[in-house]
């Protein structure tokens, strides 16, 4: 790609965060490789993107009512999902056990850690998790 083009692409994410993936995620010079099945590269994409099955995503395109968590009772994202929900306690349990040098989570350091993706999709496919 033109230098000249990368310099205001990566200007342009800086300043422009317009998504909740660009006010997550720092602009990233290379990609990470999934090499799994497509039901586990459509979890991760999913999380990734923060487009999942939750109900606050749900709530976006009309097919849930509030968007809350049945728990929670907040919006049920994919960051109160990894992040904040009692429901997945015992997942960042396992993950801070797994991983101790993760200090200050975030949710990018949780999707670009590849110990605690492996983590999150077994969890999310053994609980039966729509994501």
């Amino acid at each position: 790609m033109n230098n000249g083009l990368t310099e205001k692409w990566s200007k342009e994410w800086e300043n422009g965060k317009s998504c909740q993936y660009q006010k997550n995620f720092k602009l990233q010079k290379k990609g990470i490789v999934i090499k799994a099945t497509r039901k586990i590269e459509c979890i991760y994409s999913r999380l990734r993107l923060m487009h999942s099955k939750l109900n606050g995503c749900l709530y976006k395109i009309g097919k849930h009512t509030d968007g809350n968590c049945s728990l929670c009772n907040v919006k049920e994202d994919c960051l109160h999902f990894l992040l904040d929900c009692p429901n997945t306690e015992n997942l960042r349990k396992e993950i801070q056990d797994k991983n101790p040098q993760i200090s200050n989570w975030t949710y990018e350091k949780l999707l670009t850690n590849s110990s605690s993706i492996e983590l999150i999709v077994k969890y999310i496919i053994k609980n039966n998790i729509l994501i």
